[in-house]
């Protein structure tokens, strides 16, 4: 949650209704279904906070929302994917990152069997004013932090590595989406750096900034693929 119960609230409206109109327009591809997977679980973190402060069941919420937010990164990695197979040849960058979208399904998949059946890592969920307070366990929630940086990280090689070799439509939908990826990276940091006391929700900050890629994943990433796969289903 970032601010207040409402504003999650809000949010989680309006990341769910970006989903809504971008199954409209751009399901008919796998770039726009992944796309709107993306904006589901973003919004069903929010939810799960939301329902946190309401004090329905808050560690049962706490372990869905972050299982949800597991399969984000992955999501985000298959995105870049698809960009590479609308343009002929194939770099390390390129070969790496089409080895690293199972991995990250798989890595996802396993956090999210460990965060529901393990009771330790994920122990109780707070609602404080300005954010949810998760009592959990510090090695486990490490090692997801460094399987979450990893693939955030390696996204922006990807995309960086993935403009070079590109142009148009398809250079365009890159650079919003790496726009995106920074619109909530580097506020999130600067929150946390200016102050110190919301570390420990840096999950709910986190979240609460990736509204931002939400809408400029409906409003510039996904027009701008759709000139480049107007016809063809992927």
């Amino acid at each position: 949650m970032c601010f207040s119960p409402k504003v999650t609230l809000a949010t989680f409206v309006l990341e769910w209704s970006l989903a809504i109109w971008a199954w409209i327009q751009y399901r008919y591809h796998r770039f726009g279904q992944l796309a709107i997977a993306l904006l589901v679980l973003l919004g069903f973190y929010q939810w799960s906070e939301y329902a946190i402060c309401r004090g329905s069941n808050p560690v049962d919420w706490a372990r869905l929302g972050f299982a949800a937010v597991g399969f984000m990164p992955a999501i985000g990695l298959h995105l870049i994917m698809l960009f590479d197979k609308q343009k002929p040849g194939r770099t390390h960058v390129e070969t790496v990152t089409r080895y690293l979208v199972p991995i990250g399904y798989a890595l996802a998949s396993l956090w999210a069997l460990v965060f529901w059946v393990e009771p330790a890592v994920i122990r109780s969920a707070t609602c404080m004013p300005n954010f949810i307070l998760y009592g959990k366990s510090m090695r486990p929630y490490t090692w997801f932090g460094y399987y979450y940086t990893t693939l955030i990280a390696w996204s922006l090689v990807a995309m960086a590595a993935l403009r070079e070799r590109t142009a148009g439509a398809l250079r365009s939908a890159t650079n919003w989406l790496a726009i995106g990826y920074l619109s909530f990276i580097i506020p999130t940091y600067l929150v946390i750096f200016m102050f110190p006391k919301m570390i420990p929700g840096f999950p709910s900050v986190l979240c609460g900034f990736a509204v931002i890629l939400a809408i400029i994943m409906v409003k510039k990433v996904l027009p701008e693929y759709e000139k480049t796969h107007r016809d063809m289903r992927i």
